[in-house]
């Protein structure tokens, strides 16, 4: 198997496990790496912060 192959196959099996744990009509997200996700979310407290 070629390694695009076994990326294919990879991504292929990924999105079957996701619609397997979460069915219905996905929406389009991305999905944040862990760092950027904790630095959005720290943007985010301090919009929504009073004062």
């Amino acid at each position: 198997m070629s390694q695009t192959e076994g990326a294919r196959l990879f991504r292929e099996t990924w999105i079957a496990g996701v619609h397997r744990h979460f069915p219905g009509e996905q929406k389009g997200r991305f999905v944040a790496t862990s760092r950027t996700a904790q630095i959005c979310g720290h943007f985010e407290a301090i919009e929504e912060a009073p004062g």
